[in-house]
């Protein structure tokens, strides 16, 4: 009642306003204040000559405009040339993507010849299939040899052979000789122009082989060759000490250092393969220089091994090319490869002219290094194999792949005896067999050091695992103390890791090299010896 009550005291007031007399009533539509915010959000956005990208959407007239930027006054015509560079016509620019003439030309004349020998291929076919049927199956008409005897033991009755069936077969057979004769023929000819093309390759890619002798005579006084080893045997060492310093380092490659390895027997030498594509041979005891150096591959050489003896090494690289080396003369014995890169190298221990690669095309390949063709592959892994290591003294062949497994072979045969995969497995880009033949101490991708049985079952030591470094990205190669007392392995942040190999309790931590560490190596006879090479180029010499 009292909103009704206001209703009606406000009608005197608004009979007062209508009898005043008819008002106008605008039609148009009120304007309404911008909020402050939006305005600062459009001067904002608004396009400035610093800016490179659009972000409101321009009008015609602005696209078409002449194109305003920074010029060099000193050149003539600047501002044109900017203009027609950017610019070729009135909405922006076209790329000619049209080739010459002639070219378009020649790969037409490529496409129609192709197309003409598969036409002619296929007609050939035919023809001959046509040929082979009509040579199996009679002629219309032709009739059955008449056999009426029934009480004949060459009765054949309706199985009886049509008139010229014997000549038939005869031709038939003949042609299929003279089918597969061709067909070897063409596979033989398939071969040796592929062969021959991989000769080719190879031989393009093959540098002129250089070796240089540093030191001054390539013999001593008494005529003995300057890789022959110390006349005293070395001494047998019972107990090795740890590492405390750096006695010496090697500064001459002017890339990373990847592998490394003494000379057997006396080990009074050391080789170093790097990324320069040169192999480097350099005095461990006496003057500690570089004694030579080999120059064979035009790209970065991956792996070394010597072979048992030491007058021969071979080397790898990712120029595709395996190569044999002379240790005292330098001089290239062969040169193989399956145009394929390779990861990793393992000599026999007994067969020196047998060497393993692991390549890049998921194959491991095993070579012989006098005739340099493949003598094995061992195709079973799913990517990458990185390493190839031999066990039991060269009867079985353990391999490393990126799809995280581990294969053991029967030495010459395609067959897996051990296939070791699991979810937990990383990939193990560095393996190394211990002084003793035991275990496979493999580098995992994981930030760890795993061991492998090398004999019997292969099985993984779980309860012995090195850790706290960080490894992963690089392959670096652990290195075990001939006594098996001390494992030494690296980090990418240049750290050399002593581990106790029983305990796998981490013993010393030392700063050796400016980037990845990327190998460790223990002398046999010399106690506490150890070198490392590293992605500085440096190889140090610890004692």
């Amino acid at each position: 009642m009292n909103i009704l009550g206001g209703y009606e005291e406000s009608d005197d007031e608004t009979a007062n306003e209508h009898s005043e007399g008819p008002t106008n009533v605008s039609s148009a539509l009120a304007t309404i204040p911008v909020r402050p915010d939006i305005v600062e959000y459009a001067r904002e956005k608004r396009q400035t000559p610093a800016d490179i990208l659009a972000t409101v959407d321009l009008e015609t007239a602005q696209l078409v405009l002449p194109m305003y930027g920074p010029v060099r006054p000193s050149q003539k015509d600047a501002g044109t040339r900017l203009y027609q560079q950017h610019r070729n016509f009135e909405l922006g620019h076209v790329l000619n993507c049209q080739e010459e003439d002639g070219r378009v030309l020649e790969q037409r004349l490529k496409d129609r010849d192709k197309e003409r020998l598969q036409e002619v291929a296929r007609l050939r076919d035919e023809k001959r299939r046509r040929t082979e049927k009509e040579l199996c199956l009679p002629a219309l008409g032709t009739r059955r040899l008449v056999n009426d005897d029934a009480g004949s033991e060459d009765y054949q009755g309706p199985w009886a052979p049509y008139e010229g069936e014997e000549a038939r077969q005869a031709r038939y057979k003949e042609l299929m000789r003279e089918n597969s004769a061709a067909a070897e023929l063409a596979s033989a000819s398939k071969v040796a122009e592929e062969e021959k093309k991989k000769a080719e390759k190879l031989e393009s890619r093959q540098v002129d082989a250089k070796f240089v002798f540093h030191l001054d005579e390539e013999k001593d006084y008494m005529g003995h060759s300057w890789i022959a080893g110390p006349r005293v045997p070395p001494k047998e060492v019972d107990e090795y000490a740890l590492p405390k310093k750096v006695v010496h380092s090697y500064l001459g490659h002017t890339k990373p250092v990847l592998r490394m390895q003494f000379l057997p027997g006396p080990e009074h030498l050391l080789l170093s393969c790097s990324m320069d594509g040169s192999c480097k041979i350099w005095d461990v005891f006496n003057t500690r220089e570089c004694v030579a150096t080999y120059t064979g591959h035009s790209k970065a050489v991956k792996d070394l091994g010597f072979t048992n003896d030491g007058k021969r090494f071979y080397t790898c690289g990712l120029d595709t090319l395996i190569r044999q080396w002379d240790t005292e003369t330098g001089q290239v014995i062969s040169t193989f490869g399956n145009s394929k890169l390779p990861f990793s190298l393992a000599v026999h221990p007994e067969k020196n002219n047998v060497v393993v690669c692991g390549h890049q095309n998921r194959v491991a390949a095993q070579y012989d290094a006098n005739t340099g063709k493949v003598e094995q592959e061992y195709t079973e892994h799913l990517s990458v194999v990185n390493t190839a290591t031999f066990c039991e003294g060269g009867r079985r062949l353990a391999t490393t792949s990126d799809d995280k497994k581990m294969y053991i072979w029967e030495f010459g045969m395609n067959v897996v005896v051990k296939h070791i995969a699991e979810p937990h497995m990383a990939s193990m880009p560095a393996v190394t067999l211990d002084p003793q033949g035991q275990f496979l101490v493999c580098q995992s991708m994981d930030n760890q050091v795993l061991l492998y049985e090398a004999t019997n079952r292969f099985r993984l030591q779980s309860r012995r695992r090195f850790r706290g470094h960080i490894s992963s990205g690089y392959a670096i190669k652990p290195a075990c103390s001939p006594d098996a007392v001390f494992l030494a392995s690296g980090d990418v942040n240049g750290h050399l890791w002593v581990w106790d190999y029983k305990t796998c309790r981490m013993l010393r931590n030392y700063e050796a090299h400016r980037g990845a560490l990327t190998a460790a190596l223990w002398h046999t006879h010399r106690p506490s010896l150890l070198a490392t090479c590293g992605w500085d180029g440096n190889i140090k010499l610890w004692e």
